[in-house]
Formats: structure tokens, sequence, C-alpha cells
């Protein structure tokens, strides 16, 4: 189950590479680019995962509340079933209940990232589930059209990002990361893309696929994303209740 709440959080991206040759048309400075994105202080949503790591299969339906920047609560269960996993990811560190085994982990993002030896942080993860970009752009950078798309390349430390936006949609449609050292990589595809309000769009479907060499075996961990309901800044005040019974062993 641990598995399932790692894969739900590192929540991720596709390795291509485009060969075609760049025209001038083809670039377009960040001045002419306004991309969209979605402003808020809190959500809620209802969804449906799907996790597959190559030896297990699992389908939960999954609560997401997020407070913008500070907090992500998410609680998983099968259908018209109890809890049997919950996570707390705060700037700091990651935390997680399996109700099923009574056991609990908790950690920093450095000890998570070295479990997966790929960096990882509070950011990070947020922008995976909303779909935007996970690094700030500069006002000088250009982007280039591919086919209905614009691609912005980024070089983050030792990671090679390309992100790819929808010339329709104006919002992050795909994902890929790279890390150069160990080649482990991180593709996130959005779609399904609808109206929270008249200003608001959201992607309410998403594939997460990750790559990842650990003791010199690669594993790969697979997330699908259906949302069902999204709810931004309503009326109803968000709680992020998380208890570790005394009980629970650290795993």
């Amino acid at each position: 189950m641990n598995k399932v709440c790692y894969a739900v959080m590192a929540v991720m991206l596709l390795l291509s590479s485009c060969a075609r040759k760049v025209h001038i048309s083809d670039i377009v400075e960040s001045k002419d680019f306004e991309l969209l994105t979605l402003d808020f202080d809190y959500l809620d949503s209802r969804s449906r995962i799907k996790f597959d790591d190559g030896k297990k299969r699992i389908a939960l339906n999954a609560n997401i509340r997020i407070k913008k920047d500070s907090v992500i609560w998410i609680s998983l269960s099968p259908i018209l079933g109890i809890e049997v996993a919950r996570a707390l990811i705060t700037r700091d560190s990651v935390s997680l209940l399996d109700r099923i085994n009574q056991e609990y982990i908790s950690m920093d993002f450095v000890s998570l990232s070295r479990e997966f030896n790929f960096s990882l942080n509070y950011d990070l993860i947020q922008s995976f589930i909303l779909g935007e970009l996970p690094w700030e752009t500069t006002f000088d950078i250009k982007f280039r059209r591919v086919k209905n798309q614009y691609l912005l390349k980024q070089e983050v430390g030792r990671i090679l990002v390309e992100n790819y936006i929808g010339q329709e949609t104006m919002k992050l449609e795909k994902i890929q990361m790279t890390e150069s050292v160990s080649r482990n990589n991180l593709t996130c595809s959005y779609a399904n893309f609808q109206p929270i309000d008249k200003k608001k769009i959201f992607p309410y479907s998403s594939d997460v696929v990750l790559n990842y060499y650990n003791l010199n075996r690669h594993f790969t961990t697979s997330i699908n994303i259906d949302h069902s309901k999204v709810e931004v800044d309503g009326k109803n005040e968000l709680t992020f209740p998380f208890n570790i019974p005394e009980r629970y062993a650290r795993k």
C-alpha cells in the first residue's frame, strides 16, 4: 500500500524527442504567450486512482484536498469501503498511514528522493496534481511550436524538463522529465479539460509513468487519475486530519 501512496504523490510524466527541423516561424516569444493557471486557496476533489507497478494492480477511490503551497491531503478507499490509506504532504515531509497493516511511514523529501533516486519536493507534487508547470519561467524564454502544442524546454539542475502546452487549451498537456545521470524519467499527460467556473479549467484526467532504478534494478510505476468532481474555494471549510495511532508500527 505504501507504493500506492508514493506513486500518487510522485502525482507524474513519457519520454519522447523531436527531430523536426525548427524554423523561425516555430518560435514564440514569452511576451506573446499567456499560460492559464489555476488560482485558488483550497481545492477539494473526488477521484478514481488506478495503480500498476508490474506486480500489483489496484483501483481506489480518492479524496484529495489541497491548501495551495502548504498542504496536500489524500484519503484512499475501495468502492463503498472504509479508508485503507491516508497521506499528508507538507512543505517539509511526507507521512503515510497504512490502515490495513497498521503501519506508517514518515520521511523528509531528501529521504523520499533517495528512495526513488529522483529529486522530489512539495511544489513538484502539487504541480503534478494540478497539471501546471513545476518550475517558473523567465520573461526571456522562447516556446517552440510542435504540431498543435508549444514546447518549452528547461534544465533544472541535472533534470531536463520538456513541457508541452496545448495551443487551444493554453494548459500544460504533457510534461517529461529525465535525470541526466541516472536516466530515471517521469512523464505525465493531462486530458479531459473541463471548466470549474467561468474562468478556470482543470484536467480531469491524468496519466503518470515513473521509470526509475533502485539497487541496479529497473522499476516502472504507472498511475491513472480520473476526477469526478473538483471544487475550489467552496463554502465548506476544508480540514486535513492526520493522526498516527499509538499501536501503528513505523516502517
